[in-house]
């Protein structure tokens, strides 16, 4: 959890390993306000006249891990242009608490706007996200799709090579190849082939 002194639960959701940039000085930079916030008005607008590539998702579904609705919050992804700054320059001159902001990864942040590797989240449509980096976020999620249809007919060939013979030979495999969400979604079908190839040998 993000240290916070402005009284609104400001946990940054950006898994450290997912999506953040552990430089200390960054070009992109995302923001969460929150839609109550008696400032998230200045702040927005501040973001849009101040730097470039905005783009923008209202996450108003997320659920606490007890199940409860979340406050609604903005997911704010913006480029400060070519020279890097810290996180503390970019807050003093939106006039945002610095815990509101963090570097961040371009790609892994546009993704993260409609949690798309993020499964076990409430999922958004693309149709919610607002700005200029919407048609990219388009192409990346049709890349992922492929790349994961492409790693999903190669585990499958691993069955029937006898290479994957288990379910702990696919959860291990799933796990060092980054594969576990997908995995997942197709565990049953996998775990029906695999027992359809012990049949038949």
């Amino acid at each position: 959890m993000t240290q916070n002194t402005t009284g609104y639960d400001v946990a940054h959701p950006l898994q450290k390993e997912v999506t953040m940039s552990r430089k200390t000085i960054n070009r992109w930079y995302t923001a969460i306000i929150y839609e109550e916030d008696p400032n998230a008005t200045h702040y927005i607008e501040q973001i849009n006249k101040l730097y470039e590539k905005v783009t923008y998702i209202l996450h108003d579904k997320d659920l606490t891990e007890d199940g409860e609705l979340k406050k609604p919050h903005y997911h704010f992804l913006f480029y400060i242009g070519e020279n890097a700054r810290h996180v503390e320059s970019i807050a003093k001159e939106i006039g945002i608490p610095s815990n509101y902001l963090e570097g961040c990864n371009k790609k892994n942040m546009l993704l993260y706007l409609i949690h798309f590797r993020d499964k076990d989240k409430t999922q958004y449509k693309i149709e919610a996200v607002k700005g200029e980096l919407k048609d990219e976020l388009q192409k990346l999620i049709n890349k992922e799709n492929q790349d994961v249809e492409q790693e999903l007919l190669k585990i499958i060939q691993l069955i029937k090579e006898k290479e994957i013979n288990t379910i702990t030979d696919l959860m291990i495999y799933s796990i060092e190849n980054n594969m576990w969400q997908e995995v997942k979604r197709s565990q049953m079908i996998l775990c029906k082939l695999i027992e359809e190839n012990k049949i038949y040998k």
